[in-house]
């Protein structure tokens, strides 16, 4: 189309300065331009020949009709993106999920403090119904060492003919006493210390129970003698990592790994006294300590008595 439109100027050059310089041409340049004139008319019938088959190939027709049909498309559609319709469905869309990521952190916001709040309240309760149990597992000691002291006083007012009575009535207040379920609950590793008084004898047995946050928390259950030397001597049970026995001069801890969150312990103690400190005579359990995981803050539930067999 380019090279059609250069020689048709080209023509119409020629014909203006044909015209113009008519008179000053000669005969035989005359004939000769005159030639070149019609070579050059022929050479533009041909190029229109050519550029009218060109615009009636089919393919170009097709192409053409498509590259029309695509720009269509793409005026409808971009006039379709931005009309009032649209633009008010997308503001709506963005103002929805903005309500929607706020109405979310309110959420979290509201169920944390929630949370919070529940947890609270029931650690109130727990620690109400712990010091109501230790009140009254306070008052149950004193009216069993009342009790205990009556019996002893009857016993001396009447006797020997009560000695034989006397004496049952003491080793079952004793044994009750001993029997009775001590319920502790500690977290932390610092140790808790509990004061008790209990003869030694064969028939005395040491029995824990603990209740543990999960099978790889740790914790350690002390029971501290008083021996005939005069000294003190610690005996300890620890749920650990391993299998081991710990022993120092006055202290005998045997590790043990437990695979399961209640933990039992159940050994005689004179048995136990004579395994960890051969030479030792025990009189008496004056002391219960206990200690929680050191990397668990969960607290350790704690049960333990002093049974008779």
């Amino acid at each position: 189309m380019k090279n059609y439109i250069r020689y048709l100027t080209i023509i119409i050059f020629f014909t203006f300065s044909l015209q113009t310089f008519s008179n000053s041409i000669s005969p035989e340049d005359s004939v000769k331009l005159q030639k070149q004139i019609e070579s050059l008319k022929k050479e533009n019938n041909k190029l229109l020949i050519e550029n009218q088959s060109y615009k009636n190939d089919s393919s170009f027709i097709e192409l053409k009709d498509e590259y029309i049909s695509i720009l269509e498309k793409s005026n409808e559609q971009l006039n379709k993106t931005w009309s009032p319709i649209n633009v008010t469905i997308t503001i709506l869309g963005v103002l929805i999920t903005l309500l929607t990521i706020f109405g979310a952190i309110a959420f979290y916001f509201l169920g944390k403090e929630f949370k919070d709040k529940q947890n609270e309240t029931f650690s109130k309760f727990e620690n109400k119904f712990e010091e109501l149990h230790n009140k009254k597992e306070k008052e149950i000691d004193e009216q069993i060492s009342a009790w205990a002291e009556r019996v002893e006083n009857f016993e001396k007012t009447h006797g020997d003919k009560l000695e034989k009575s006397s004496r049952m009535y003491a080793d079952l207040a004793r044994n009750l006493k001993n029997t009775r379920i001590r319920q502790y609950k500690h977290s932390g590793f610092y140790h808790k210390d509990i004061a008790e008084n209990v003869e030694i004898n064969e028939k005395i047995f040491f029995q824990a129970s603990m209740t543990l946050g999960s099978i790889k928390q740790t914790f350690v259950i002390y029971f501290k003698i008083l021996a005939s030397d005069n000294n003190e001597y610690w005996l300890g049970f620890a749920g650990s990592i391993s299998n081991t026995v710990q022993r120092y001069t006055r202290e005998y801890t045997q590790h043990e790994i437990y695979e399961t969150i209640n933990p039992q312990i159940y050994v005689n103690v004179i048995e136990h006294v004579k395994k960890a400190f051969p030479k030792v005579e025990p009189l008496r359990i004056t002391t219960v300590r206990l200690r929680a995981s050191k990397n668990d803050e969960n607290a350790v539930k704690f049960q333990y008595n002093f049974p008779e067999s």
